[in-house]
């Protein structure tokens, strides 16, 4: 079999397994913890990476005496990359939604800081605060309906933003409904017409 036929298989089994791993985040549930409830990636993605990790660094390092140098650097750098793309543990609680990502510090938004959650063309959902900050929730991280939910509930939204309608306008509206003041009674805007038929009148 030759190289052009192992791409053809290749393409649609990486596809297949990116469905099964949405799929099965979609089924999986998050985890409560005290008051909190923790959304972790999918298991089946966590695994994939840990063996990723695994092969990856075994492979460096039974090469070392017998490659090059430019390879056994490869593949550290492969290496290191699935460990930077570890899928980050997303968490609820009191105070607000988290985001931990084992390499970085904790990114916190709390409740009274969320302007709104958007969901993009990919099925990822963002939680937008008033301080420009924001917390991404992938499809390959848990329980997605029960996150999108939480945060809607507590942080006092309608609902999610279409990502290609103007964000700027649609949080101030999901946000601050109260803020929407209704015309004062007997007061309205004339038309044009009725600006017409008053000037004839004088």
């Amino acid at each position: 079999m030759d190289g052009s036929s192992h791409t053809a298989w290749s393409a649609p089994l990486v596809l297949i397994g990116m469905r099964l791993l949405y799929v099965e985040a979609g089924l999986s549930r998050a985890k409560s913890s005290g008051k909190s409830i923790v959304f972790r990636g999918a298991l089946g993605l966590r695994i994939l990476f840990g063996v990723a990790i695994f092969y990856t660094t075994w492979t460096v390092i039974a090469a070392v005496g017998h490659e090059e140098s430019w390879v056994l650097i490869l593949g550290e750098v492969i290496a290191a990359l699935f460990c930077l793309a570890w899928p980050a543990v997303i968490t609820i609680d009191d105070i607000g939604v988290s985001k931990k990502r084992w390499w970085r510090p904790m990114k916190t938004i709390r409740w009274d800081e969320i302007s709104g959650v958007e969901r993009d063309g990919a099925g990822t959902y963002s939680v937008l605060s008033t301080g420009l900050k924001a917390i991404d929730f992938d499809k390959y991280h848990v329980d997605s309906s029960r996150f999108v939910s939480e945060v809607l509930m507590r942080a006092n939204l309608k609902s999610v933003i279409d990502s290609s309608a103007p964000p700027s306008i649609l949080v101030d509206y999901h946000k601050h409904p109260e803020d929407r003041k209704p015309a004062t009674p007997g007061h309205h805007h004339s038309s044009r017409e009725e600006r017409k038929k008053l000037h004839d009148k004088k």
